[in-house]
């Protein structure tokens, strides 16, 4: 009887991706990616995504541990790896724990897109690999138990309650609070 509940699950969290509006108001036809935040208005740029570099690996006092149901891992999230770029993308390492094995990721959220990139990993100490072929993929694609981490994160600590980003100060703040 767990096919079900884990169905169940996967639809809610399909939804919720699918039905929480990056903003009341949505002008049609705006594009996001084709508008760049200027000091006193918006232009018209294509969005070009920064490069993004390794941080350290994550240190056992900077994780932060959240719940993602049905999951076989224990989350991590690593609050020291936490930036927002001018591209407006959060990059964060997050750390997955089942049993002794740990797996180690590094990537990037867009949060009004609700995409993510996986952008390198590390599963010890000699530091992260970057991933080849990466590229932004859809939230809706994370309902997989062992995936569902990027919804919860996107849901609860790294995007505001419109669907857009937050500074790394506000996600602290959110994540002392929580």
């Amino acid at each position: 009887m767990r096919a079900p509940a884990c169905l169940g699950a996967a639809a809610f969290l399909l939804a919720l991706v699918a039905t929480r509006a990056p903003g009341q108001g949505d002008v049609e036809g705006f594009d996001p990616d084709k508008v760049e935040r200027v000091p006193g208005g918006l232009t018209e740029e294509p969005w070009k995504e920064d490069e993004a570099s390794f941080p350290p690996l994550p240190r056992p006092d900077d994780l932060f541990e959240f719940e993602v149901p049905e999951s076989p891992f224990r989350h991590f999230l690593d609050l020291r790896s936490l930036s927002l770029g001018k591209d407006e993308v959060m990059r964060y390492t997050v750390v997955l724990v089942a049993g002794h094995a740990r797996n180690i990721l590094y990537e990037g959220l867009r949060c009004a897109k609700r995409e993510f990139k996986p952008i390198g990993y590390a599963t010890g100490t000699g530091g992260f690999r970057r991933r080849s072929g990466a590229r932004w993929r859809s939230l809706a694609q994370s309902i997989a138990p062992t995936e569902r981490f990027r919804l919860v994160l996107w849901d609860r600590y790294l995007c505001d309650e419109t669907g857009n980003w937050m500074t790394v100060k506000e996600v602290l703040a959110r994540l002392r609070d929580s």
